[in-house]
């Protein structure tokens, strides 16, 4: 009989839940209840259930929304890379003992292994989300040209010399289309030559994807839409999943579809539909607090440790989530700006204006391109979010809550990106709106992680047929030929 048995912990609950997520439930239990020593005890046994956990290394950090997902699957992660000091600064709030390491051009794998802690380990997966701007559609868009486009082949470069088992790499659409070398528009036309392979569109992911398959990798990659995972957010990301084995990995099943899907009996069935921005924010309890009700619930739990009894299961997680959500944290709307967003209701943006006041709302962008669908935009009730922006103030991304006239809440954000209700973020207001906004969402990670798992148990995953995954055309490696 194992720690937990003998305790009366039910062990599917140690698996099904991450180690950092129990030591937070029994944190903020310590803090409410007077705790006998056998407790105080038993919580120190925690970390000892890390043996077996496969061990993950991330890089790019962030606020650790891809690592905290990738913890709830099972993950250990050993250790974090972030340059960014109000990043460095959430991830030491929230991981103190966690190894920390600052601009990944400065450490080659040896280094990183030592630093991990992983000399002689296996290491099951390395993630990361490099550098995007370089491949931003919002950009200049100058590829593997831009400085950042080179810290992109220096951390694939650093994940084939880690060796793993797998490795993932996260980044923006636009990486779909970036060339490996940028040719400005002034030299393009009729009177000079066509544009070479390497200035055509996607010619970076190409030369990437070769570098990969040249160390002995299978590749595949996709454009997921993090809806289709229960994110109650329309946020879509390339993500190319590595084997060191050669093959091919399948794309990720999802396991939410959205309304369209729903009249195709074949979707109907088998997937939940999108999460909407109402069930995400007005969700009663998540994160760790969710975890402690399931706790009680659904798992048999050993009285000495009181979490059998409802009521003080409850009295935690409605401390905790009273706590969080009366405070609310957010920019402000000028008051030029606030008069238009008084005429709108949930769901509408300025084109719902009265058309006499378009112009004077928007001003001169009224005469760019595009639909221009961040202006004055607010967030539907019965929909998911639209994807977080590193700040919804901006007149061009607005995030607007859809009755109140403010722009959403730090902690909405929070909720939408799926982050524990009691994680921390260091910083002003506008960096942890940048800090979530950049993140990747945590369900989403938590999808990656389990899939990884998957198959590093060997098992057979089928991808459903006929889905689409995302709502642009030719996104994924199976487009390529």
């Amino acid at each position: 009989m194992g720690f937990w048995e003998r305790i009366g912990i039910n062990y599917e609950f140690v698996l099904k839940y991450s180690i950092r997520a129990i030591e937070q439930l029994y944190e903020e239990w310590l803090k409410l209840n007077k705790a006998p020593y056998y407790s105080k005890l038993i919580y120190c046994w925690l970390p000892l259930e890390r043996m077996g956990k496969r061990i993950a290394l991330s890089f790019f950090s962030g606020a650790m929304g891809l690592d905290i997902g990738l913890e709830d699957s099972g993950f250990d992660i050993k250790m974090a890379c972030e340059i960014d000091k109000h990043c460095q600064a959430t991830i030491k709030l929230n991981h103190p003992d966690l190894p920390l390491i600052g601009d990944v051009r400065g450490y080659n794998a040896e280094q990183v292994r030592e630093i991990s802690g992983t000399v002689g380990e296996e290491i099951a997966l390395v993630v990361g989300g490099p550098p995007c701007q370089a491949f931003s559609t919002a950009g200049k868009r100058r590829g593997l040209n831009d400085e950042r486009g080179h810290v992109f082949l220096d951390f694939v470069q650093l994940c084939i010399d880690l060796n793993p088992q797998y490795f993932v790499i996260e980044n923006v659409r636009g990486l779909l289309s970036a060339p490996m070398t940028h040719r400005p528009h002034k030299f393009r036309g009729d009177d000079f030559p066509d544009l070479t392979d390497d200035e055509k569109k996607g010619g970076a992911l190409k030369f990437v994807i070769e570098m990969i398959k040249n160390a002995g990798y299978g590749v595949s990659f996709n454009l997921y839409d993090s809806a289709n995972y229960g994110v109650p957010q329309r946020r879509e990301r390339v993500i190319l999943i590595c084997s060191r084995d050669g093959q091919i990995p399948p794309f990720i099943p999802p396991t939410h579809v959205g309304y369209a899907y729903q009249q195709n009996p074949i979707f109907h069935k088998s997937l939940k539909e999108w999460v909407t921005f109402e069930q995400a924010v007005g969700e009663p309890l998540t994160g760790v607090q969710k975890a402690a009700r399931e706790l009680v619930q659904r798992h048999r739990i050993n009285s000495l440790l009181q979490l059998t009894n409802p009521q003080i299961s409850g009295k935690l997680a409605q401390k905790a989530n009273f706590e969080r959500l009366k405070k609310c944290t957010y920019g402000r709307f000028p008051e030029s700006r606030l008069r238009f967003y008084r005429m709108l209701e949930p769901g509408q943006y300025w084109k719902n204006l009265p058309e006499n006041l378009h112009l004077e709302a928007l001003g001169n962008a009224f005469y760019s391109g595009g639909g221009k669908t961040g202006f004055y935009r607010r967030i539907a009730w019965v929909k998911p979010s639209p994807t977080l922006v590193t700040s919804p103030v901006q007149k061009a991304t607005d995030l607007a809550h859809p009755e109140k006239d403010r722009p959403l809440s730090i902690e909405e954000y929070a909720r939408i990106q799926m982050f524990r209700d009691n994680w921390k973020f260091s910083g002003p207001t506008m960096e942890v709106y940048k800090q979530i906004g950049n993140a990747v969402p945590v369900g989403l990670g938590k999808k990656l992680g389990e899939h990884i798992i998957q198959l590093l148990d060997g098992k057979s995953i089928k991808s459903p047929k006929d889905f689409r995954y995302s709502r642009y055309k030719n996104t994924s490696h199976l487009d390529l030929n």
